[in-house]
């Protein structure tokens, strides 16, 4: 279950108080990325329609209906669920990774009261996933103070709730969990391979068009960035190759000198990579 998303949480406020963005995330042999939200009560994105407002798909609930609840406590929901968007065919997975990867762009913005994911920024378009943020349907107090974080479950709330589903004839000898225990041989391409991360703040200075780079490819932002960009190149599942170099520059050209920290935490089923600004 590899995921890269962003949650706020402190001593005070317990998740999902400050909310959770999931940017990517896929779990055993699935072929399109997820992009989910996860919330307190009156965050609901009944009004937000596939075609409309994205070019992805709703995930489905327990109901068969649109998850677009991203009450955390929403009873029609899988375990750890949230409101979820799909996205397009081979946008995760051995495919994906087969074809050399790709590159992901995230936009957070409170102001435009919206949160969107793009799976090639480098001709924009339509988002394959949006929510939204207006006071209506999910007021944007609901996500507040969120830090990055690169992690793989070996298994997990969502890993284990689908892992029949997705792995019907493995599941019928043994758990999601003792197949990682005796089998870590099927493991082999469990790592995240990333060329580059870039986050950009908005910045009140900041009057111009923001480009873009990535590797040797560029793009620009067709208008004053709102926020907060991440832009992901990766290939695979979950060891993390990071330029601390690249992250520098990023925040040097939005005038801020503030570098990225991460710190990793380590067991036999998961590994996790967070960012902070401290």
């Amino acid at each position: 279950w590899p995921a890269f998303w962003m949650y706020g949480e402190d001593e005070k406020h317990t998740w999902p108080e400050w909310g959770e963005y999931d940017i990517i995330e896929g779990t055993h042999g699935n072929s399109r990325v997820m992009t989910s939200l996860h919330s307190t009560g009156l965050c609901e994105q009944v009004g937000v329609q596939a075609g409309v407002h994205f070019a992805g798909s709703w995930d489905e609930n327990t109901l068969g209906a649109p998850a677009d609840s991203c009450n955390s406590a929403a009873q029609d929901q899988w375990q750890n669920q949230g409101c979820s968007q799909l996205g397009p065919s081979n946008s995760i997975g051995p495919r994906f990774n087969a074809m050399g990867g790709g590159t992901y762009a995230a936009e957070w913005d409170p102001a435009g009261e919206r949160i969107r994911t793009w799976p090639e920024p480098e001709s924009w378009g339509k988002p394959y996933s949006f929510f939204s943020l207006s006071p209506e349907a999910c007021a944007s107090k609901h996500f507040l103070n969120m830090r990055l974080v690169l992690d793989l479950n070996f298994c997990g709330d969502l890993g284990e709730s689908n892992y029949a589903d997705s792995c019907p004839d493995i599941a019928k000898s043994m758990s999601c969990a003792e197949l990682v225990e005796r089998h870590p041989e099927r493991l082999n391409e469990a790592f995240w391979s990333i060329s580059a991360l870039d986050v950009y703040h908005q910045h009140k200075s900041v009057e111009h068009p923001l480009k873009l780079v990535v590797g040797t490819r560029s793009t620009t932002w067709p208008r004053t960035i709102s926020v907060f960009l991440v832009v992901l190149s990766l290939v695979a599942t979950a060891y993390l190759l990071w330029s601390r170099s690249k992250e520098m520059k990023s925040y040097q050209q939005l005038g801020c000198q503030l570098p990225i920290h991460a710190s990793v935490h380590c067991d036999r089923r998961a590994l996790r990579v967070l960012f902070t600004d401290d």
